[in-house]
């Protein structure tokens, strides 16, 4: 029985001994443990420290659409940090399992640490994917208002260039001179006037944009951090102009009605003016060269021609209420300021300057024929002889004519000769003596036989020999 007990108690004590060592062990193994799980939950904590307030952020609500990608990128090198941090908080919960499975003394504290760490671990990843949508959808929103601003600028810049042009177009001042001219400014602007109705669709369809940006971010509450980044130009520009255009368009309406109804009353001067000029130049020339046959013809006495010039003299005069009507006539073009006329190749100076040559050269005629008769009854000359006398002066007279026309007309070379110098005009008074010598020299005149004076006029045997 000794024996037995003794076994029995060397059994039992070995047995113990077992049992101390497996607790030895256990213990070690559950220090082991519990420091690992400290270590591996402090080092997850101190990560995870800040992350909720950083994924609760919304800081994308204000960014711009570069911003926004910047932020997409950040978080999806969090989500890839995050996805490498979860072998360690599944090594957290497996080693508070083993600590539970080992009956560790603290597993009440390591559970509740554990369950924390999780129940964070589900939230992060929750927030996580709540902001990578966020981020997402922000980001389909601003690429899709960015894509509207693009197209906003580049349709308003042209539109917005049109207003300007029209704009400065229908403010220019025009400076015309004819109905023509301002009939074509007229159709210029009438076909400016049926382009409106474009411009004005397509200004409602640039706004039309803009109202599509506005609804979007009304709708989704997108809070726009900035205008329009690829141009300056807004909405309220663009309707500021377009009113602009649209009021300055009756002024020009009305700027070229006026115009128009000037230029109408500048040609009905032209008209007028012209209507006279053409009739009153040709009668001045047609009476001075009247006046010029009556001091050249011989008809009738001395004072049957001065009667006759004092009637030509009495018409002439009476004619001058016509002369001063056109005077008023030119006195309302130049008030219009009409620099030209097309109807007419008379001036009012060609008119004044022929009028004052007719009055002077009726004047002077008379004043010859009062000396004549004055010389013929002083000196007792009898009209025979004083009729020869005149023709033989007309007659000289129609030569010098003739001198004069061949020798502006007909030998230029002779012309350079008689006054030395090669492409001057000749400044000599031209008399029977230039005559006869042009005619004498066979160097300057070889083939003056084959040269005839016009009708009428003939050489006398002195010059012509």
């Amino acid at each position: 029985d000794v024996n037995n007990a003794w076994g029995n108690l060397e059994g039992a004590e070995k047995g113990y001994e077992e049992w101390l060592l497996n607790e030895i062990r256990r213990l070690e193994r559950l220090d082991h443990l519990a420091e690992k799980f400290r270590q591996k939950a402090a080092i997850h904590e101190a990560w995870t420290e800040g992350k909720e307030d950083l994924l609760q952020k919304r800081d994308y609500e204000t960014a711009s659409l570069s911003e926004i990608k910047a932020l997409l990128k950040k978080h999806e090198a969090f989500e890839s940090d995050l996805a490498a941090h979860q072998d360690r908080v599944e090594q957290i919960a497996a080693i508070a399992q083993e600590l539970n499975e080992l009956d560790y003394y603290d597993s009440p504290s390591v559970n509740a640490r554990c369950q924390r760490i999780c129940d964070q671990w589900d939230a992060l990843g929750a927030m996580s994917m709540k902001r990578a949508e966020a981020l997402q959808r922000t980001e389909k929103l601003l690429e899709t208002i960015d894509q509207l601003y693009l197209e906003f600028a580049k349709r308003a810049a042209p539109f917005n260039n049109w207003m300007e042009g029209a704009m400065e177009d229908l403010q220019d001042t025009f400076i015309v001179h004819t109905i023509e001219e301002i009939q074509g400014l007229s159709t210029a602007h009438e076909q400016f006037k049926a382009t409106l109705p474009e411009a004005d669709k397509e200004r409602l369809a640039i706004l039309g944009i803009h109202n599509e940006i506005a609804k979007i971010v009304q709708t989704y509450h997108v809070n726009m951090a900035g205008t329009n980044p690829y141009t300056t130009i807004n909405p309220q520009e663009i309707n500021a102009k377009w009113d602009k255009v649209r009021q300055l368009v009756p002024q020009r309406d009305q700027a070229l009605i006026e115009e128009h109804a000037r230029q109408q009353n500048n040609e009905r001067l032209r008209r007028q003016f012209a209507t006279q000029a053409n009739i009153i130049g040709p009668w001045i020339q047609t009476k001075m060269e009247e006046i010029g046959r009556i001091s050249i013809e011989m008809h009738g006495t001395l004072e049957d021609q001065l009667t006759h010039l004092r009637q030509y003299e009495k018409s002439i005069v009476n004619y001058k209420p016509k002369i001063d009507q056109l005077e008023g006539d030119h006195q309302l073009i130049q008030e219009a300021l009409i620099f030209d006329n097309k109807h007419t190749n008379y001036t009012m100076e060609h008119i004044r300057v022929g009028w004052e040559q007719l009055l002077t050269t009726i004047a002077r005629t008379i004043n010859e024929i009062e000396n004549q008769i004055l010389t013929r009854d002083a000196k007792g000359i009898s009209q025979e002889q004083l009729n020869e006398f005149r023709a033989s002066f007309n007659h000289f007279d129609r030569i010098f004519h003739f001198t004069i026309h061949f020798y502006h007309k007909m030998a230029p070379s002779i012309r350079d000769r008689l006054i030395g110098v090669q492409g001057e005009k000749p400044d000599i008074p031209f008399r029977s003596s230039t005559l006869q010598f042009i005619l004498r020299d066979p160097k300057m005149f070889p083939a003056q036989k084959d040269i005839a004076p016009p009708s009428g006029i003939w050489f006398c045997p002195r010059l012509s020999s």
